[in-house]
């Protein structure tokens, strides 16, 4: 059949649109906190159109004029077919349009269960080749191409008007609030930490745990500690915002709190006199000319733009490749995983975390390539980390200064111990069902995730006390407001939800820590008034002398309601709480929180006692066969599995071998899985000869079993270490003996 290079390209520019553009619009378009972490103004956004609409069909477009251009320069005409058609040109176009059609299919045939990476990918080059030849054959394939090219122009203009993307880049303009005069010249320092339970800091006597969270119990010791304070939401989208306007959040269609749609909030109470320094991450409430948010506003429109197309070719990499092959070459996604991916699902928003591109792009938190070229040369492991540095950094000791930081500790990934060293570089978390944001119905994998939770919140007092020296040492410390809470907190309850409160695991998530230094304050107040994370705006008001500019739905927590602290929406349900605009979360009244956290123990408590207990003892987890730890392998019965199939696959088996315990990362998290399908069956993890830990074994990927386990620091030595696990099974001596799984790489 022959055709004209006009519609040969507009063809070949359409399929390069449907592989390219399409995909990406729908799935940033679906999840705007990728272009909220770039600072993207309009014309970005315009640009960044322009090159998926465009740019990148453009060469696709211009190949069959090229061809056609080659060949009336060389004047080769005898390569023709018996049509008169240009055999290169046929050559060219149908190996081009097999290729676009390789990489529309991908995506489709990733869906395909129970199929190999490369199996995939297989099908998706024989699907390709074939749809190139039908297309090549009939004219009604191409006739259908033609009538669809509009759709190029469609694809932009429906993201364009959509999608968030474009609320987030036109967030720079909107009304502004009115700053009121303020006479103190305190400086205001507000720490907000991310998924964070009130319950992680007690001990058996309701106390914050000081020998395992020193930090936190010395500011409580001069602050006021309000122990029944809870969050208005389980989810940071709207939880963040509630903290920072003192109003109950009403999401918006673009899903992300922006100053345009909520100029009156803490930022701008204060922008008229104070400096500011804020480090915000999932919202964008910071009035644009005065935020001074890490370095990201100091970046050059070539730096920010130039990032924006990096991140967004690792994006389209982690689309389209299948998912199997996404696991063997993880450095295709390094630089996402790098800069840090929250594993935070949506309710409601996102039904596909299970896929692991749409958790990247949805949780997605961004740092400058000049920030992380300065993360490795300082040797950060992690994106949280350098910009709680960077916020720290800020801290001086002028007047009328205020430090915002959100930061996303002790969030999930779990990958600090409670020593101060990173164990771990993994984002996934065993037992964890992310689609359904719930944890498996097994025991061991959701208690081991408690277990690290626990040692990264005694990271994150670390990280505190850092904050409490450096204000010392800035001689701000004494006249300073500090404001310390959480978004919300976590639950670890088999078979339960990680973030959705029930009666079961109310408090675990709702209850938040919540402490306010005032100035000159020396004496902590333990408050059990039934607080919520909206009354911290009003409160901070009320310490530097401010009437409130405009209504906000918290209260004050230093005046005198003449009301005892009491709310009357403490008595809704949650349904009457969600039709007055009440809190959401607080589905059990202050009475019920009384009895949980009772002197004598609630059942919340209870159960984190009896599993972790309290004060410096590591965290603790009991295994099965305890009196194996520490015990040589050499010195118990040991016999060899018969099975072949039934290896030990050693996650991340590389790091084993070159230890250096002295740069701050040691191998901790021991994971991998076995290739066979057992019984319920208890194991041994050794290292380097010796038992370290004794666990359950849990159904994993592909209903295989996988074994976990936190291993003493000390295990570990300098250079190559040995991990090995073993079945733990009994004798008909009523003792045990070992049965050694070995890994793939040491098998005869």
């Amino acid at each position: 059949m022959k055709t004209s290079p006009l519609f040969d390209g507009l063809h070949l520019a359409l399929l390069a649109s449907l592989a390219f553009a399409q995909p990406l619009y729908d799935i940033l378009g679906k999840h705007p906190q990728f272009f909220l972490v770039r600072q993207l103004a309009v014309p970005d956004l315009f640009l960044f159109l322009i090159v998926l609409s465009v740019l990148i069909p453009l060469p696709f477009f211009l190949a069959p004029w090229i061809v056609a251009f080659v060949e009336r320069v060389t004047r080769s005409s005898e390569a023709r077919d018996s049509g008169g058609e240009s055999r290169l040109r046929r050559v060219v176009f149908l190996s081009l349009a097999g290729l676009l059609i390789v990489l529309i299919v991908l995506p489709l045939v990733d869906k395909i269960p129970n199929l190999l990476g490369y199996a995939k990918l297989g099908l998706a080059l024989l699907l390709g080749t074939g749809g190139a030849i039908l297309l090549g054959r009939f004219a009604i394939l191409r006739s259908f191409l033609s009538y669809l090219s509009p759709a190029m122009l469609v694809f932009p203009l429906l993201f364009w008007m959509t999608s968030a993307a474009y609320s987030i880049a036109a967030a720079q303009s909107g009304s502004r609030a009115v700053a009121p005069q303020i006479s103190a010249t305190n400086p205001v320092v507000f720490v907000v930490l991310d998924e964070f339970p009130m319950l992680s800091l007690l001990d058996a006597n309701r106390d914050i745990d000081r020998k395992r969270f020193p930090n936190f119990a010395a500011l409580a010791d001069q602050a006021h500690w309000f122990r029944d304070a809870t969050t208005i939401e389980s989810i940071t989208a709207t939880a963040v915002p509630a903290i920072i306007t003192g109003r109950y959040s009403k999401t918006t269609g673009v899903g992300v709190a922006l100053y345009s749609e909520a100029p009156e909030n803490i930022f701008s109470l204060l922008s008229r006199q104070y400096e500011l320094r804020i480090f915000e991450v999932a919202t964008r409430l910071a009035p644009p000319e005065q935020s001074r948010q890490d370095s990201e506003l100091e970046q050059s429109f070539g730096d920010r733009f130039t990032e924006l197309l990096d991140d967004t070719a690792l994006v389209y990499v982690n689309l389209i490749l299948p998912s199997g092959i996404r696991v063997r070459y993880p450095e295709l996604s390094a630089g996402l995983m790098e800069i840090f991916i929250r594993a935070d699902v949506q309710q409601g928003q996102m039904k596909a975390a299970a896929n692991p591109l749409a958790a990247i792009v949805q949780n997605f938190q961004g740092a400058s390539a000049d920030a992380l070229k300065e993360m490795r040369e300082a040797g950060i492991p992690d994106w949280r980390l350098y910009q709680y540095r960077q916020f720290l950094s800020a801290i001086d000791d002028r007047p009328r200064s205020f430090y915002f930081v959100h930061s996303l500790f002790p969030h999930i990934p779990f990958r600090f111990s409670h020593t101060g060293n990173y164990y771990s570089n993994d984002v996934t978390l065993a037992g964890w069902d992310p689609e359904q944001d719930a944890w498996h119905d097994e025991e061991a994998p959701v208690l081991l995730a408690y277990r690290r939770h626990l040692m990264q919140v005694a990271y994150t007092d670390r990280l505190f006390g850092r904050l409490i020296a450096r204000l010392k040492a800035a001689g701000i410390y004494d006249d300073a407001i500090i404001v310390v809470t959480a978004d919300h907190g976590i639950s670890f309850r088999p078979g339960r939800s990680r973030r959705d409160p029930d009666e079961t695991n109310h408090h675990e998530i709702a209850n938040v820590p919540l402490l306010i230094k005032l100035p000159g304050q020396k004496r902590g107040r333990i408050d059990d008034r039934p607080v919520q994370t909206i009354d911290i705006v009003p409160s901070v008001a009320t310490a530097l002398g401010i009437d409130m500019p405009w209504a906000v739905d918290g209260r004050s927590l230093f005046e005198d309601d003449g009301q005892g602290g009491f709310r009357a929406s403490d008595a809704y349900t949650q349904d009457e709480a969600e039709a007055v605009g009440g809190p959401v979360v607080r589905r059990i009244g202050h009475a019920e929180f009384t009895t949980t956290f009772a002197e004598t123990g609630g059942p919340a408590l209870q159960r984190q006692l009896e599993l972790f207990g309290t004060g410096d003892n590591g965290f603790a987890l009991r295994g099965p066969h305890d009196e194996l730890v520490g015990q040589p392998v050499s010195g118990m019965t040991v016999v060899a599995e018969t099975n072949p199939e039934c290896a030990f696959r050693l996650k991340d088996a590389a790091n084993y071998e070159r230890v250096r315990p002295a740069s701050g990362a040691i191998p901790a998290y021991i994971t991998g899985g076995l290739g066979c399908i057992l019984e319920w069956k208890q194991a041994a993890i050794a290292v380097n000869g010796v038992v370290q830990a004794t666990v359950e074994t849990f159904p994993g990927y592909a209903k295989q079993m996988s074994v976990a386990a936190m291993v003493p620091e000390q295990s570990f030595r300098a250079g190559f270490n040995s991990v090995e696990v073993y079945l733990i099974e009994p004798t008909a001596a009523g003792q045990v003996q070992l049965r050694q799984i070995r890994r793939p790489e040491a098998s005869p």
